[in-house]
Parts: structure tokens; sequence; C-alpha cells
């Protein structure tokens, strides 16, 4: 599993995502370094459904929609509903990436954040994050998946027909204990269009049923806030197109006015 991960983002996003603890939160850190009270940032992640690319997880539902057997409809709307809507935060493979800088860093000017997102801060994310309704097991981290329209169709259908075989075995009237359906409608969110390929996207996927809503690029849109402790962050890279000594010279200053310096 890839460990460092890069966030795109502008200076202006960075320092409004910080937390700083106040004495209440601080004195908690004493007792439970991991309790989530410390310092952190926090991301906005982005519903689903208001991505990018707007065909995107619909794609898989899409086709799903059309293959899936009708004496399986309700099992497998019953299991889609059960885990909520899928919220994500971005991050790409690439260091010091052209595209990203261009695209996610306010024309150039912005920074990129390094994390490390191995295994073990996953599950420190799924703990700090867990006060809320979502459902941790269904949280993910991974790659994103680049494929044709066409492949995605044959996949799918390959995948319901191994469901339906699964369930002409059971005796009638039987229903599946397993949730087959659930496997499918969460990899969904992995998936893009190949012409999204050269974004090398990673992503933290989070699942839950209610949201918080701001104003967006698309008006109002739908998110969920998500805690990433500030010591998974271990560099920040200036954008090349930026003077980069002014902008260096105005982080060192905001590093110090919050004492980050001394974490």
């Amino acid at each position: 599993m890839k460990n460092l991960v890069y966030h795109y983002t502008s200076i202006e996003a960075l320092i409004k995502m910080l937390h700083i603890p106040d004495e209440i939160e601080k004195k908690m850190i004493e007792t439970n370094n991991e309790s989530g009270y410390g310092y952190y940032l926090t991301f906005h992640a982005t519903d689903a459904y208001m991505m990018n690319d707007r065909m995107e997880h619909k794609l898989i539902l899409d086709i799903v929609d059309k293959l899936i057997p009708k004496k399986l409809r309700s099992k497998y709307n019953s299991e889609i509903t059960s885990v909520g809507k899928p919220y994500v935060v971005s991050f790409c493979s690439e260091r010091d990436y052209i595209p990203m800088w261009k695209i996610y860093s306010q024309q150039n000017t912005g920074v990129c954040l390094q994390f490390d997102l191995n295994n073990d801060n996953i599950e420190i994310l799924k703990s700090i994050n867990s006060d809320r309704e979502i459902h941790t097991d269904y949280i993910c981290f991974d790659e994103c998946k680049y494929e044709t329209q066409s492949n995605l169709k044959a996949y799918i259908k390959t995948q319901i027909k191994e469901i339906e075989t699964e369930y002409k075995c059971l005796p009638q009237g039987q229903i599946s204990q397993k949730n087959p359906f659930l496997s499918l409608y969460k990899n969904g969110i992995l998936y893009k269009g190949k012409e999204w390929s050269y974004e090398k996207e990673w992503r933290l996927v989070w699942w839950c049923n209610h949201n918080k809503i701001k104003s967006g690029k698309y008006g109002a849109t739908s998110y969920q806030e998500i805690k990433i402790p500030l010591r998974f962050l271990k560099e920040i890279l200036i954008s090349p197109s930026s003077d980069q000594e002014i902008v260096q010279y105005g982080l060192q200053k905001w590093i110090k006015a919050n004492d980050l310096h001394r974490l």
C-alpha cells in the first residue's frame, strides 16, 4: 500500500483547515494523544455526486440498474441504502506534479501537502472521526481505477452473474445474510473514466447517512468534515510558479504564530 500521497490546494484553504486546540482540548491530549482533540487539519470530503467527473459513481450505478435482475432489486436497494452516500477527499500519487498545480493550487500559487497515510494512520483516522454517523467499516483509502465504459459494463455484468448464481443455490424463499452488492457499490467510487487518468488520484472515502451544506462551485454543495492529525503532514511544498521566498517567509510566520514548530 502506498504511504505518501499529496493534496494540492491554496494557502488560504490550508490556513482555514488548521485546528488549534484550546486549553480543555490540550488537557485531553495529555491523557489520549490520539483523541482527535489536538492539532489537525479539517478536510471537506465532497459528495461523490458532485465531483469533477460528472459520470463517476453514477456511471457504475446506472450500469448496475440496467443489468440487475428484477428479483434481486429489492435486496440491492436495501444494501446500498444501509451505508449512506460516499464522501471523498482526493489525493495525488505524484509530488510536484504540474497538472495538479494548475488545476487545484489556485492558479499555480498554492501548496502541495505531503501526507503519510499508512495502514496504521488510516485506523487512527477511523478512531478520531467515529463520533458521528459514519460507517467506519466501509471507510477506504485506495487508488482510482481508470476504465472505459465498455470495460466497466463487462466487469459489472460478470459480478452480477456471480451474485445471481449464488442466490440460485439458496433454498427457495431463503434470503442471503451476506451483502454481495455492497462490494460492487463501494468499489464503484474508485472507478473513473480513462480521460481522467492524468490525475493519478488516490481517494479517502467516507460513507455516512447525513451531510453538511456549503456554497460551492455548483451552488449548494453537500460535504462531510474529516479530521486528519497534523502529524500526518510531512511536507509543505510551495508552487514553483509563485514567489517562493515570500511565500516561504509567510508560511514560517504562520507556523511560528501557531506554535506548530514545537510539534
